[in-house]
């Protein structure tokens, strides 16, 4: 039998100089969160104008990841930066929709489009 895969892979670019693209795959849970906030971190450090948070390839998207969000929005407008979400799985938007809270992020529908497009 194989062993599982990773419940969650962060892969993070650099595709302009102020623009951070960091990618999601899997859940985002109480278990997977820290390594998500790491990541997260990180790159708001790095103090960035716009980091862009993938979560296409999401399928789970719990409270955590709420909570991730809210904290890396509020990091990065402390040094003068956004977050956006880009193409949101259905799992993030209901978690978000249910608790009230898809209004309060912005959103595109690729990871580069808002920049590219200024």
């Amino acid at each position: 039998m194989a062993a599982p895969g990773p419940r969650l892979r962060v892969r993070v670019e650099w595709p302009l100089p102020a623009v951070v693209v960091v990618r999601v795959e899997g859940e985002v849970d109480l278990l997977t969160g820290p390594q998500l906030w790491s990541a997260l971190r990180e790159q708001a450090a790095s103090r960035p104008e716009v980091l862009v948070l993938d979560l296409a390839d999401v399928w789970f998207f719990g409270a955590r990841g709420l909570e991730l969000l809210l904290s890396a929005q509020a990091l990065l407008a402390h040094g003068d930066g956004v977050l956006r979400l880009a193409s949101p799985s259905h799992a993030v938007m209901r978690t978000l929709g249910v608790l009230g809270m898809a209004a309060g992020f912005e959103t595109c529908v690729r990871a580069l489009a808002p920049v590219v497009e200024r």
